[in-house]
C-alpha cells in the first residue's frame, strides 16, 4: 500500500462564515470552534465541496460519474466512478480522510448584521434582524491522507482533489452576501514520504481532459 498525504492552504479573500453548534451572546449564528478552541472549517464541508467540483469537471469532459444520492444513480461497488474510488459512496469508505481547517491565524471574528428578505415582495421582512459571527481574511489549513493500493492510484487522487480545488470560488454559507470568497486554494502532494511534482498531476489533467 501507498501513503499519500495532501497538506492544503485555502486562502479566504473575505470574511468567513460555517455555522457551528455554540452559542455566542450577540450572534444568532456562531463559528465552529474545535477542542482546542480554534476556528475551523468542517471537513465534511472541504470534502463536499471538493467531490461536487470534481464531478462537474469529469462529467463536462465526458467521463462516467455517478448521480451520487439519485434514484438508481449510485455506482455500484464493483464498477466505481473515478470520484467515488477517491471520496467514496456509502457502500465504499473513501480511502482519503480529510481534517478539519484549521485558522492560521489568532486574531478576533466580527459580528456582521443581516436581514431576511422576501423572495415574493423583493424587500426586508418585519422582525428577522440577525446577526452572525465571521471569521477575518486569512489562511486555513488541512490535510487529507490514506493508503492506495497503486502508485497511479494514489496519484489520481492527489490530481483530482488539486484540480477540483482549482475551480471552488467560496467556501462556507452566504457566499452571495460576499462570505467565504477564496483567493486561493492550494494543494501539496506527498506519496510515501516524497514530494510529489505538478507536471505529474498535470499530466493526469490533460489525460482527462482528453475524454
Amino acid at each position: 500500500m501507498h501513503h499519500l498525504l495532501l497538506r492544503m492552504a485555502i486562502t479566504t479573500s473575505t470574511p468567513l462564515h460555517t455555522t457551528g453548534n455554540r452559542w455566542v451572546w450577540g450572534a444568532d449564528r456562531a463559528l465552529p470552534r474545535d477542542g482546542k478552541g480554534l476556528f475551523h472549517i468542517p471537513a465534511t464541508t472541504l470534502k463536499g465541496l471538493l467531490r461536487s467540483n470534481a464531478e462537474a469537471i469529469l462529467r463536462a469532459w465526458g467521463h462516467r460519474v455517478c448521480l451520487g444520492t439519485a434514484p438508481g444513480g449510485r455506482c455500484p461497488a464493483d464498477s466505481l466512478c473515478c470520484v467515488c474510488q477517491v471520496f467514496g459512496n456509502p457502500s465504499y469508505p473513501a480511502p482519503l480522510r480529510f481534517s478539519d481547517a484549521i485558522a492560521d491565524w489568532d486574531r478576533r471574528p466580527t459580528i456582521r448584521s443581516g436581514v431576511g428578505i422576501s423572495r415574493y415582495r423583493k424587500a426586508a421582512m418585519p422582525k428577522l434582524l440577525f446577526f452572525t459571527e465571521t471569521a477575518p481574511p486569512n489562511k486555513w489549513l488541512a490535510t487529507a491522507e490514506g493508503f492506495f493500493p497503486s502508485v497511479g492510484t494514489a496519484l489520481q487522487a492527489a490530481a483530482l482533489v488539486a484540480m477540483a480545488a482549482c475551480t471552488v470560488a467560496a467556501v462556507g454559507a452566504d457566499s452571495s452576501r460576499g462570505l467565504g470568497w477564496l483567493g486561493k486554494w492550494q494543494v501539496e502532494a506527498v506519496l510515501d514520504k516524497v514530494p510529489v511534482e505538478l507536471q505529474a498531476l498535470q499530466d493526469q489533467w490533460r489525460a482527462w481532459a482528453g475524454g
